[in-house]
């Protein structure tokens, strides 16, 4: 086996053993609010709804990790940022009006990490720790769109409202 192949066979299984011991965590946090695989699809689902509290989420935040259009590096440390500052803001995941979910690709692949906000649909670039500390404060919490990150807007509609 060659050295690069060596090499990518190490990355394959530390990729694999990072990827079990998160699926045994997840498994473990579902167990934990009732939602394990043995309970039914219909109870699990509502148990992980109300856990969440995705009823109360206000915003949701989205955000591209890369590598596309940043380093994996950049975008896991955005990432991680995003998720301690969410967790701060809102301790009780329950009654949480801010959700986040980290994506690895929308298809903008450059000036990255790339963010979107919902319902206001405003998508940002450049979001580094510092980017994204603005987002939160003035635009999550405080309902102004940060607009020198900014590039582009398309908010969603209320049920039976058409553009």
């Amino acid at each position: 086996m060659g050295r690069a192949s060596k090499l990518a066979h190490s990355t394959w299984v530390l990729i694999s053993c990072y990827a079990a011991r998160m699926n045994e965590k997840k498994e473990h946090q579902r167990a934990a609010i009732g939602a394990g695989r043995d309970v039914p699809r219909p109870l699990r689902l509502a148990r992980i709804v109300d856990a969440f509290g995705i009823t109360h989420a206000r915003r949701h935040v989205f955000l591209c990790t890369g590598p596309n259009c940043c380093t994996s590096e950049q975008g896991l440390e955005t990432w991680e940022y995003l998720k301690k500052r969410v967790k701060e803001l809102c301790p009780n995941l329950a009654e949480a009006t801010i959700y986040r979910t980290k994506v690895n690709c929308f298809r903008i692949c450059t000036d990255g990490p790339i963010c979107v906000v919902y319902p206001e649909g405003a998508w940002y670039w450049g979001v580094t720790p510092e980017v994204c500390e603005r987002i939160l404060t003035e635009h999550v919490i405080g309902g102004r769109i940060v607009e020198e990150h900014c590039f582009a807007k398309n908010r969603l509609l209320p049920d039976g409202e058409v553009p």
